[in-house]
């Protein structure tokens, strides 16, 4: 499914990465583990895991959000530069999910 464009919580500018950084991971990840967690946001059932670089190439990033069907946006609600656990948990994740089938 296409998406129109991008929400942005209040949270998900706690670090003070700039939007256009955030676009660029969902865009162009590395690596996206859908359903990767409950969302922390009530009513929003699972969020996703992107994980790419800044638009510089200098910063791994992690970025969380959710697909809003409705509206046809992402909903961005958590990015930070990448923390190993983060990391390591997409990996085992996905390697769970490959090998359930």
């Amino acid at each position: 499914m296409n998406f129109d464009g991008y929400e942005w919580t209040i949270s998900a500018d706690k670090h003070g990465i700039a939007h256009e950084d955030a676009v660029n991971t969902i865009v162009n990840p590395r690596l996206f583990v859908p359903n990767f967690d409950r969302s922390r946001i009530p009513g929003k059932g699972w969020a996703h895991l992107w994980i790419g670089r800044t638009v510089d190439g200098t910063v791994n990033l992690e970025v969380m959000g959710h697909f809003e069907y409705v509206t046809k946006t992402v909903e961005v609600f958590h990015v930070m530069p990448l923390r190993e656990k983060t990391y390591n948990r997409a990996i085992k994740t996905l390697k769970e999910r490959t090998t359930k089938r």
